[in-house]
């Protein structure tokens, strides 16, 4: 099950129940209507936030394939996945259309797009970041992501080094990644790289590096 809860006064928000094997991955939506989730069993389910239902479903295209990264395109229209053999896939909610961003360096460990739609980052377990330059739709009829073509790649850790995290700018000039207690930015148009070491002294709470993914997150101002 998925549980939602309201942090503002902690109350149980939400309980979605469908899925009947280990959940994978989860992400929302930009204007926080649309859930999206996945499971070990292939299954990838589009919640509506407010009323539980769900509004599509699809399997992996590959039965043996697993979603391990998820991440809502800016106008809610469309979902990312990344896949444990390094496939991102890019998918339409409305009719499940599909196509194939890239793979390549291993498993995804986690997807993000730039909240104005224009940049696509992801960070591999080997180590590996890549974004991508990203168009959107030139019709509604059309891809969520129309066209895209790589322009960065960087590895910032040795082989089985995992990322556990990554993210970008609300201007998609800067793209993150968490690994091993730091965080290492990257300026899209130039390649440089900035690093930001996290205190020992800070906590993550209980589950110390599972909890990253939730607790790394831009600014609205850049």
């Amino acid at each position: 099950a998925v549980r939602v809860w309201d942090v503002r006064s902690g109350d149980l928000a939400n309980v979605f129940r469908r899925h009947q094997s280990q959940l994978g991955a989860l992400a929302i939506s930009t204007d926080q209507r649309l859930v999206a989730t996945s499971d070990k069993s292939g299954l990838v389910l589009i919640w509506d936030h407010a009323n539980s239902r769900v509004v599509s479903q699809f399997d992996v295209d590959i039965p043996t394939d697993r979603v391990t990264s998820l991440a809502f395109t800016p106008d809610g229209h469309g979902v990312v996945l990344g896949y444990r053999t390094g496939r991102i896939q890019q998918r339409r909610i409305n009719d499940g259309l599909h196509f194939e961003i890239g793979k390549c360096f291993g498993a995804v460990q986690s997807v993000a797009v730039s909240p104005n739609g224009k940049e696509l980052v992801a960070a591999y377990r080997s180590g590996a970041v890549r974004t991508w330059s990203l168009r959107l739709p030139s019709s509604p009829n059309s891809l969520v992501l129309d066209a895209i073509s790589p322009v960065q790649e960087w590895n910032v850790g040795a082989v089985d080094k995992r990322l556990d995290w990554c993210g970008s700018s609300p201007s998609g000039k800067t793209m993150a990644v968490f690994r091993d207690r730091k965080i290492t930015f990257f300026d899209v148009t130039t390649g440089k790289t900035t690093e930001l070491a996290i205190p020992p002294e800070t906590k993550f709470g209980e589950w110390d590096h599972g909890m990253s993914k939730q607790l790394c997150a831009f600014s609205p101002n850049d």
